[in-house]
């Protein structure tokens, strides 16, 4: 109970590893620009927080929007700043893309 509240009164987030869940650590340089960690029972360095990468899931629905709405792929590219080949994944992924297995064979 005295070490949670000396923790609050610092302002100090108790950390855990990632791999085996001890709280013991000590500071291990910098990466990317955040403090990494080593942990004193298995080794393995971490940083505090990972942040997430990519767009959230409100842009592509976005962009698949703009995309049902009309809008070519390079143009909802130049609209948002995404890249139009990630736009074309994520419409891809949404299963909008026209099926190009329904070639007729007569046209080779």
């Amino acid at each position: 109970m005295a070490f949670d509240q000396y923790a609050l009164k610092t302002n100090r987030v108790l950390m855990k590893c990632p791999n085996c869940e001890s709280e013991q650590f000590q500071k291990n340089g910098h990466r990317s620009g955040k403090q990494n960690y080593r942990c004193k029972n298995c080794g393995r360095q971490y940083v505090e927080a990972y942040a997430a990468k990519g767009y959230s899931e409100d842009t592509k629905q976005i962009c698949i929007k703009m995309y049902r709405t009309g809008l070519k792929l390079r143009e909802i590219a130049s609209l948002t700043g995404i890249s139009h080949g990630t736009v074309y994944n994520w419409v891809k992924q949404a299963r909008l893309l026209p099926n190009t297995t329904d070639v007729p064979d007569d046209t080779i």
